[in-house]
């Protein structure tokens, strides 16, 4: 599950305690921010604000660290939320942007650093695992 969705869902659900009918900022619209909007969704919040990083002159991660501590307790807490995206009451799908080779993990990276992917998932064995009809998203050409 990576550490995204559990720092954003652990945010909604254990620091800001969102409650149904909530108004929810979030800062910062990558993985992490995806998983507070999906989080903040499954709670029932009502209203939901999208704030674009560049507005601040210093990085959103430290403008968002210096706000919260998000994030679940990893043994007692993301066990549950494994569950709950095996049950289907979330999906995750949409944070893998890109399918690439094990030769190719520098790209996933510098795609990483450039803002042009969430996340890549690397497969180790392509010819089994990065078939077209079973990934979710592009299959990068090596």
């Amino acid at each position: 599950m990576g550490c995204a969705v559990p720092t954003g869902m652990g945010a909604v659900r254990n620091t800001a305690k969102v409650e149904i009918g909530s108004t929810v900022a979030v800062f910062g619209l990558g993985a992490v921010g995806m998983a507070v909007i999906q989080g903040a969704k499954m709670v029932g919040a009502k209203r939901i604000i999208g704030i674009n990083p560049n507005d601040f002159d210093e990085p959103i991660h430290q403008v968002i660290i210096g706000m919260t501590d998000g994030g679940v307790l990893g043994r007692s807490q993301l066990p549950g939320m494994v569950d709950e995206w095996l049950r289907g009451d979330f999906d995750v799908d949409p944070y893998i942007t890109h399918n690439m080779t094990h030769d190719q993990i520098n790209t996933a990276f510098d795609l990483l650093h450039a803002g042009e992917s969430i996340r890549s998932v690397i497969h180790f064995q392509p010819q089994d695992t990065m078939l077209e009809s079973q990934v979710p998203c592009r299959i990068l050409p090596s």
